[in-house]
């Protein structure tokens, strides 16, 4: 069965990378804009990818992410990378873009497998 990944990202950089490692084995609906954002039925969706480039994008996930399961996150900004790491988010895996793309990939597959998603 396909699992579906539902990416919030507005610089639309990471959306295209999972694009391009998912998504000939998973469903992976983007949103890149602000205005544009909803998460209408947020069950049908096996993990959801959050990234936060400003505080509006922090803001939308701070209302959201109640609703989202198998929750990835990252910033750029460390002021708001502290604020989510101290939410306390059981299901929430927090990203570290500083490394190799390849390190990243590995830990998404790794929690993923984790879940039982992959």
């Amino acid at each position: 069965m396909k699992k579906n990944f539902f990416v919030y990202d507005t610089s639309k950089g990471f959306a295209l990378f999972m694009k391009y490692n998912y998504s000939t084995t998973s469903g992976i609906e983007s949103c890149g804009y602000k205005k544009k954002f909803s998460i209408d039925d947020p069950e049908r969706y096996d993990a959801s990818f959050f990234i936060i480039n400003s505080v509006d994008d922090f803001i939308l996930f701070n209302n959201c992410y109640s609703l989202m399961k198998n929750i990835f996150v990252s910033t750029p900004i460390n002021l708001l990378k502290e604020k989510i790491i101290s939410m306390g988010i059981d299901d929430m895996v927090v990203l570290d873009f500083t490394h190799p793309k390849s390190e990243v990939l590995k830990t998404i597959n790794q929690n993923l497998i984790a879940k039982n998603i992959l």
